[in-house]
């Protein structure tokens, strides 16, 4: 089974509307986080920059009032004599130490480095000379070199347990010699020291570096990690990457080291760098906490998006299976429809074409099933359908296919079969399930099906040659009575073909006139006398020749024509008939056949006695030939007909379904006996009984009889016999054109005696 590649989004507009929403809220979401980063990155670097220059205000203050303090001071003490007499100035150096609890001690030198007196160290002691100690001799001198303060570098002083920040200042006389060298010191950890003010936040560090790479001043830092940070100097690279920083005249822009963050500023005039630092984390801290909010709202939006996304997919598929289920199955029986059933037969046709085998399609229609939706209304229609169809499908070999084509038609596809007696043995089945009555609504209802089969390779190779062989043969299956099944031959594709060139052909046959009209005389039987004639509907085609009424009559009912060519036929006839009773002196009535689809028109009536005045005829000079089916059907339209003064004959009577009672509810002026019981009473008793006793019954309901198919003079002499009236045939004339007509009637009008 070939593996489905996973595809993001697909090709329905919803998932590409939802692909593109989610784009959308990625991205602006992306574009947020990035914002903000930036936004918090900007921050914590303003911050930075502020605390950098509250470092270098309060560092410039700390020196600044130092520098101040210790200029008062050697005043004070040179005044008091105190290098010739240092106890003179412990008073002063006490004081002062009062006044600055932040003052680690204070020291008195003389310029070639000799201490003459220190804060806490009694007269009498000796003091050792700052220029021959290694750990001062450098302060000392740039102390000598320098007018200002200079600060030495950070120590630990164990006598306070303290680190403090060394500063020397040389004092000059009016010469601007040194005269005396004070040094002093501050305590770290003191609560008045003003850097222990600064209280940064978490992640965030301050701190002086000395141009020699050590740091003056760093918070904060843990007591235990004092050692490690005062006596260790910083790391070359750091210290390469500040002064780097600083060579690029960047001061006061923010820059990394050590995955920090930092400011840094030069303080020339103490030669130390301020360095401000937040790390990563506590950046990356800070943007998690800003980002929680936003990132929960945008997983309850990407979450909410995909929880609509998939409940609109949901009903998406639904709707889409909905439509596809209309668009291949039928919505009342629930089975395929023509798309679906020709794809399926498609499918047939093209396995059986592989495995050489047969399928047969069997086109199925119900037999009257108008009169039952007429009679018992569309929903037991609708009911029936579906009865039958699960009757159908219960049936089934598995994989045939049963449809509905619509109406009351349905198609059944039987693959794989070795011959015909297989769809044979299926074809009984359906016809043996229509004989149980279908019970709807509490009623019993009986409906037959016909059925018409087309075999595939004998019928056709393509789905639509096969459904037009089987449509072929299902019209024969009713032709031959209903109830009852047809296998589809060449003959009958010769008869379609013949039955669609005549209906293409009759559709244009008005208009190019190739409609006539021919008159067979009736005869009156006691005289002998022409006593009118039956207009007989005539075909001539250019190409096909002439067509007989049998063929094309159906066919134009079939088709509707027969409304135009039977408004075509009357006003032909009563235009004759009025061109011959202006010049014959005698009564005569012409008989003009009628369809039953003509009759159950509205409009026949206004019709016929439109024609009636335009030719000045009276209403009983025409007769209206109908079928005993006609009566039967639409007997209630006979009495406007009659009205007009009409005559009224059934046609071919006896040969029909009309009941006796028929004869005396509608009026019913003359019988026509057929042809098939005027042919043998000359020679068949019963057949002669037969005719006698239409006669007898027509004489008895005061009817007029006519006989029709007279051509023997022995058919002529029974029927004199048994008190026919009027007769037609080929004893007496075959039809003739009118003017032919009219010719015999004046010859006949001569032959009359005076």
């Amino acid at each position: 089974m070939q593996r489905r590649r996973l595809r993001l989004f697909h090709d329905s507009p919803l998932e590409l509307l939802f692909g593109f929403l989610l784009l959308m809220m990625i991205g602006g979401f992306a574009l947020y986080a990035w914002n903000t980063w930036n936004h918090i990155h900007e921050r914590s670097e303003a911050e930075l920059r502020f605390l950098d220059r509250l470092l270098i205000q309060t560092t410039r203050e700390i020196f600044t009032y130092h520098e101040s303090m210790l200029h008062v001071l050697g005043e004070r003490l040179q005044e008091a004599g105190a290098l010739e007499q240092p106890e003179r100035g412990r008073a002063l150096i006490d004081q002062m130490l009062r006044l600055n609890p932040a003052m680690a001690g204070f020291g008195l030198a003389r310029a070639d480095g000799q201490l003459v007196l220190v804060s806490g160290v009694p007269a009498g002691v000796s003091l050792p000379n700052l220029l021959q100690n290694p750990k001062s001799a450098s302060g000392f001198r740039k102390a000598l070199e320098h007018d200002g303060l200079v600060p030495g570098r950070t120590y630990y002083l164990p006598l306070l347990d303290s680190w403090v920040v060394p500063m020397r200042i040389a004092i000059r006389d009016a010469d601007k010699q040194v005269s005396m060298v004070m040094t002093s010191g501050f305590d770290l950890n003191s609560p008045a020291t003003a850097w222990n003010i600064l209280r940064p936040a978490s992640g965030t560090r301050l701190g002086l570096l000395r141009e020699d790479g050590y740091w003056q001043y760093a918070a904060p830092v843990a007591p235990e990690e004092r050692t490690a940070v005062y006596e260790q100097p910083a790391s070359a690279g750091d210290i390469r990457r500040i002064r780097g920083y600083h060579r690029q005249a960047r001061a006061g822009t923010g820059f990394y080291i050590n995955d920090s963050l930092a400011v840094s500023s030069w303080l020339p005039r103490w030669r130390l760098y301020t360095l401000v630092t937040r790390g990563n984390a506590a950046i990356a801290a800070e943007y998690r906490q800003a980002m929680r909010l936003p990132i929960a709202i945008f997983i309850l939006l990407i979450a909410s998006g995909y929880a609509f996304y998939r409940i609109s997919r949901h009903q998406q598929r639904e709707y889409e299976n909905r439509l596809i289920r209309q668009a291949q199955y039928d919505d009342l029986t629930g089975l395929p429809n023509r798309l679906l059933m020709t794809d399926r037969l498609g499918q047939a046709l093209e396995m059986a074409r592989r495995k050489q085998q047969q399928v047969a399609l069997a086109f199925l229609d119900l037999d009257l099933f108008k009169r039952i939706n007429d009679s018992f209304g569309h929903m037991v229609g609708d009911e029936l359908l579906r009865q039958f169809a699960r009757r159908l499908n219960g049936i089934l070999r598995a994989g045939d296919t049963v449809s509905r084509l619509g109406g009351d038609e349905f198609l059944l596809i039987l693959p794989g079969i070795s011959d015909t007696g297989t769809a044979e043995a299926v074809i009984r089945k359906i016809h043996r399930l229509c004989q149980q009555p279908f019970l709807i609504e509490n009623r019993e209802i009986y409906s037959t099906c016909s059925i018409g089969l087309s075999l595939y390779p004998d019928d056709g190779a393509t789905p639509a040659d096969l459904l037009k062989a089987a449509d072929t043969a299902l019209y024969r299956a009713k032709e031959q009575g209903r109830n009852t099944h047809c296998f589809y031959s060449e003959e009958m594709n010769r008869q379609a073909q013949r039955q669609m060139q005549l209906e293409s052909a009759l559709r244009h046959a008005l208009e190019n006139e190739e409609l006539y009209l021919l008159y067979q005389p009736q005869v009156d039987l006691a005289s002998n006398r022409w006593c009118g004639c039956e207009a007989l509907l005539r075909w001539r085609h250019p190409e096909l020749g002439e067509i007989p009424p049998l063929e094309f009559i159906p066919l134009a009912e079939q088709t509707g024509l027969i409304h135009e060519i039977g408004r075509f036929v009357l006003q032909q006839a009563c235009a004759d008939l009025a061109m011959i009773r202006r010049q014959w002196p005698y009564a005569f009535r012409m008989a003009v056949n009628v369809s039953a689809w003509q009759i159950h028109a509205s409009g026949l009536p206004g019709q016929i006695e439109e024609l009636l005045h335009t030719h000045l005829l009276p209403g009983q000079a025409l007769e209206l030939e109908i079928t005993e089916n006609s009566v039967v059907e639409h007997g209630e339209h006979l009495e406007s007909l009659h009205a007009l003064g009409l005559s009224i004959a059934i046609d071919d009577f006896g040969t029909g379904f009309c009941s006796l009672s028929y004869l005396q509810r509608f009026p019913i002026d003359t019988l026509k006996i057929d042809r098939a019981f005027v042919r043998n009473v000359a020679l068949s008793r019963s057949e002669a009984d037969l005719a006698r006793a239409i006669v007898n019954l027509g004489q008895s309901l005061e009817l007029h009889i006519v006989a029709e198919g007279i051509e023997t003079a022995e058919q002529l002499a029974y029927l004199k016999r048994v008190g026919c009236q009027t007769g037609q045939g080929y004893y007496f004339s075959h039809p003739l054109p009118v003017e032919t007509l009219f010719q015999r009637l004046r010859d006949q009008y001569r032959q009359l005696p005076d």
